[in-house]
């Protein structure tokens, strides 16, 4: 059974009221039940618009150019979003043609999708000395970029391999972790998980390109095993300042990995609960 040391989870501690989200963000979290969407496979099993839909806010990642929601997924994932995380930031050129077309069809669809918070990761250097920086993409949209080295620091000390714990830009969380820590560390009364497993592949909804059986740890981009690893930890230490729940795919995959499941069979079990055939090699 895993267990977590009272240092790891006073740096988890510490982390979280780095990345605890500040201003109109803040305000519009606090006291709000927030249902988390990611990608995976398993969110097309079972239509569950009306459940989603009926939270306050609905967070999803990286579908800044597919909004709104195709009416072939709206019955099985909603069609609410309120906040868009995303690893895409515009180029900080504003006279640029490059901008103004990414501008042009990013805030195209987030409009579209009623969208009213933007929040990109990006390298710390690209911020100066400030965590955040937010303006105003549109009269309706706030675009924020939040610096990527908190999360890489807190990441380090799990993280699989040497080249990967030296390395900031390795160790950059996915949209997905990005969006899921900071939710946690704000001020909501209920955060809901959906559709995440913290591994690469699982049957990406969005994306044909992600390979259906091809689900393992991310170890040469990201680590996913070292973001799971600190989402457990900070679910315990948020468990009794808020309600905290998944759905029954997550808390399988962390009560394996809490059992020390070998990670190439928690894999396969996830294809089973996402109904994916394993890949044939």
């Amino acid at each position: 059974m895993k267990t977590f040391k009272d240092e790891d989870k006073r740096k988890i501690r510490e982390f979280l009221n780095i990345v605890r989200p500040v201003g109109k963000f803040a305000r519009f979290l606090k006291g709000k039940s927030v249902v988390i969407v990611g990608p995976s496979q398993h969110m097309l099993i079972e239509k569950q618009k009306d459940l989603i839909d009926s939270f306050d806010i609905v967070v999803r990642f990286k579908l800044e150019k597919k909004l709104p929601i195709e009416k072939k997924k709206a019955s099985y994932i909603g069609t609410k979003t309120d906040v868009m995380y995303t690893s895409r930031t515009l180029p900080k050129n504003e006279e640029s043609g490059l901008f103004r077309k990414m501008k042009s069809g990013v805030v195209k669809s987030l409009e579209n999708g009623g969208v009213s918070f933007y929040r990109a990761s990006c390298p710390g250097e690209v911020l100066a000395d400030e965590h955040q920086k937010t303006s105003q993409l549109t009269e309706d949209i706030m675009y924020t970029k939040v610096s990527q080295d908190p999360w890489a620091e807190v990441l380090r000390p799990y993280a699989l391999g040497v080249k990967m714990a030296k390395s900031n830009s390795r160790l950059a969380p996915q949209a997905g972790y990005f969006g899921l820590m900071e939710i946690l560390a704000s001020e909501a009364a209920h955060v809901h998980i959906m559709g995440m497993t913290f591994y690469f592949g699982g049957g990406n909804m969005f994306y044909d390109i992600v390979k259906k059986g091809r689900n393992i740890p991310v170890k040469n981009k990201h680590d996913g095993i070292a973001e799971l690893r600190t989402y457990i930890m900070a679910h315990e230490l948020l468990i009794d300042k808020k309600k905290i729940t998944t759905d029954d795919v997550l808390l399988s995959i962390i009560e394996d990995y809490c059992d020390d499941l070998p990670t190439k069979v928690i894999c396969q079990r996830i294809n089973i609960l996402c109904g994916i055939k394993a890949s044939k090699k």
